[in-house]
C-alpha cells in the first residue's frame, strides 16, 4: 500500500497539504464539487480539470478533457502513473507529489474478526494493506458450508416437485446424474449436455482443471482479471461457467489473494436472482472459480441482437424487477456491487410464455478488484470503452468511489434500465472525444458528463413510453443523490405498480 501527499502551490505560495491514505478518487479543479478546489479566478484551469485515483500499489492521473491541459514535470499528460516527487501543473497551480509505503500493523480477518497479519505476512513475505481481508480458515470454511447453503423458495419437498432433466440438444434423460450434487432443482434455469453431446461441442482445449472435473467448451470472453469459458461439469453433466485467474497476473500474490477472496465473498450471498458460485479450485499457479451459467446471454447482447437496438417495455421492466431483488439481497448482506451495468445481467432460457429470469453476475468483484483491472484509468476509454462502465456509474460512485452506499448501484440500475427502453445512454454523448481527439478541451470528457449534465427526460426519448413508467426511470436516474430511489425495494415496488397500472401482469 502506498500514502501519497500532496502539497499545493499557487506560484511559490503554498496553498495547502493534502494527505491521501485510502484507495479512492480525487478530483480537482475550480469547480464546488471538486474534492481539491483550485484557482478558483484562474480561468486557465478547467471546472473539472483531472482526477487522481490512488489504488493499493499505484497513483494516477487521468486529465478530464481540460482545455489548457494536464502537465506532469512540464509534460502535457492525458493519463499518468504519478512517482515520487512529480511535480503536476494546471494553469498557475503546482502540486508535488509524495509517495511512501504504508505499513500496516494489524490486518483483521472480516468474517471471524482474528488477527490476521501474520498469514498475510506469512504469504506475501510483508504487510500490506486488505480493507476486506478473509482468512484462509474462513475461507475454507465457507466453501464447505457452500454446497450444504439451499435457497429458500420451493414450498413442496424435493420428492413432490415434478422435473425432467434431458440433454439440451439431443433430449435424452439425464436424470440419474443431473442432481448429483444437490443441486439441481435449485439451479432450475441450467441446461445440462450429454456425453456425446459434449463431446461434439468440445473445442478440444486441454483442461487445466485439477481432477478433470470439467470440460472446457470454448471461451465465452475475457477481462482485466480472468478469462471466463463455457464447460461441462462432467458429474452432473451441468453447463457451468468458469472463469480462471488472467496469465498475465498469475505471479502477482496480491491479485491471487483478491481473487481467492472474492470467491468467498460472493459465496455468503445466495439469491434466485444472483449467479451462484458452484465450485473452486487451484491447479498448477492457476486459480479458478465456478458458477452456475445462463443461456439466454447478456442483456448487452439481447439489445445488440434485437432489431430497435432496445427491450419492449414489458419485457425490460420484467428484467429489472428481477435484477432489484437480487441487488436487495446484495445490499441486505453488506455488498455494494458498484458495476451494475447491461453485461452484468444474465438471462435465463425464456420460458413457454416468453419471460425470462435475470441474474446479476460478477457481483462483489468491483469491490475486490479496486487494483486489478477496476480503475478510472482503465476503462474511462474514449470511443466505446468507457460505455461499458462510466455512463451507468452514479455521480456520486465517482466522487466518493470507497466509501459509497447502495443508492449507487440503485441509479445504476435506473440508466441500465433507461437504456434497454431507449437504446441510448441519459446523457448526448455526441460531444465525447473520438479516438483520434487532441484532447483540446474542445469535447467533454465521459466522467465530467456524469458528473454535471442532467439526464434527459425519457419522454423526449421516447414518446411513445406510458407517463407512468417515465415518472419512475426519470426518477431513477436523477443525479440529484435525495431525488433518487434510495433502496432497490423501493424502486422494484414502484416498477411493479407500473406494471400493473399498464396491465403488463
Amino acid at each position: 500500500m502506498i500514502d501519497i501527499r500532496l502539497d499545493v502551490f499557487e506560484g511559490h505560495t503554498k496553498l495547502k497539504t493534502v494527505v491521501l491514505k485510502e484507495p479512492g478518487t480525487l478530483l480537482i479543479g475550480r469547480s464546488k464539487k471538486a474534492h481539491l478546489q483550485v484557482g478558483a479566478l484562474d480561468r486557465n484551469i478547467s471546472r473539472n480539470h483531472c482526477m487522481l485515483e490512488l489504488r493499493p500499489t499505484r497513483c494516477f492521473l487521468m486529465d478530464l478533457n481540460s482545455r489548457n491541459g494536464t502537465f506532469v514535470n512540464k509534460n502535457r499528460i492525458t493519463k499518468h502513473v504519478i512517482g515520487d516527487g512529480d511535480e503536476i501543473t494546471l494553469g498557475n497551480i503546482t502540486i508535488r507529489a509524495t509517495l511512501k509505503a504504508a505499513v500496516i500493523e494489524k490486518i483483521v480477518c472480516n468474517t471471524c474478526g482474528n488477527d490476521a497479519t501474520e498469514e498475510v505476512v506469512g504469504l506475501f513475505g510483508k504487510s500490506i494493506t486488505f480493507h476486506d481481508y478473509t482468512c484462509t480458515a474462513c475461507q475454507d470454511k465457507t466453501m464447505e458450508l457452500l454446497a450444504n447453503k439451499r435457497e429458500v423458495g420451493h414450498q413442496l419437498p424435493r420428492e413432490e416437485i415434478i422435473k425432467d432433466f434431458h440433454c439440451f440438444v439431443c433430449k435424452v434423460d439425464l436424470g440419474s446424474e443431473a442432481d448429483r450434487d444437490g443441486l439441481a432443482y435449485e439451479l432450475e434455469d441450467s441446461v445440462y449436455l450429454c456425453k456425446q453431446c459434449t463431446d461434439v461441442k468440445c473445442k478440444k482445449e486441454v483442461s487445466f482443471l485439477a481432477d478433470n472435473q470439467y470440460v472446457l467448451l470454448g471461451e465465452i470472453g475475457r477481462g482485466g482479471m480472468g478469462i471466463v469459458y463455457r464447460a461441462v461439469h462432467k458429474h452432473t453433466r451441468r453447463v457451468c461457467a468458469v472463469k480462471k485467474i488472467h496469465p498475465s497476473v498469475i505471479y502477482d500474490d496480491r491479485y491471487i489473494m483478491l481473487f481467492e477472496r472474492e470467491i468467498a465473498v460472493q459465496s455468503k450471498v445466495i439469491h434466485p436472482n444472483l449467479v451462484r458460485l458452484l465450485d473452486k479450485g487451484v491447479t498448477g499457479e492457476t486459480c479458478y472459480f465456478v458458477s452456475e451459467y445462463l443461456p439466454g446471454g447478456s442483456i448487452s447482447n439481447m439489445i445488440l441482437k434485437s432489431t430497435g437496438k432496445r427491450i419492449p417495455a414489458p419485457l425490460a421492466c420484467s428484467i429489472v424487477i428481477d435484477i432489484l431483488k437480487g441487488l436487495s439481497a446484495l445490499h441486505e448482506n453488506g455488498f455494494i456491487h458498484r458495476d451494475i451495468k447491461p453485461s452484468n445481467f444474465l438471462l435465463s432460457l425464456p420460458n413457454a410464455v416468453g419471460a425470462y429470469k435475470a441474474k446479476i453476475c460478477d457481483y462483489g468483484l468491483a469491490k475486490s478488484y479496486e487494483d486489478a483491472g477496476n480503475s478510472f484509468f482503465d476503462i474511462t476509454k474514449t470511443g466505446g470503452g468507457f460505455a461499458g462502465s462510466i455512463m451507468y456509474m452514479s455521480p456520486e460512485l465517482i466522487k466518493n468511489y470507497k466509501y459509497s452506499k447502495p443508492p449507487v448501484d440503485v441509479y445504476s440500475v435506473g440508466v441500465s434500465l433507461y437504456y434497454m427502453l431507449t437504446g441510448t445512454y441519459t446523457v448526448d454523448i455526441s460531444r465525447l472525444p473520438s479516438e483520434c481527439s487532441d484532447n483540446s478541451g474542445l469535447t467533454r470528457h465521459a466522467v465530467e458528463l456524469v458528473l454535471d449534465e442532467p439526464a434527459v427526460e425519457l419522454l423526449k426519448r421516447d414518446p411513445t413510453l406510458p407517463l407512468s413508467l417515465a415518472r419512475v426511470v426519470d426518477k431513477a436516474v436523477s443525479k440529484n443523490p435525495y431525488a433518487g430511489f434510495q433502496s432497490a425495494s423501493e424502486f422494484r415496488e414502484e416498477l411493479e405498480k407500473v406494471m400493473k397500472k399498464e396491465g403488463w401482469w
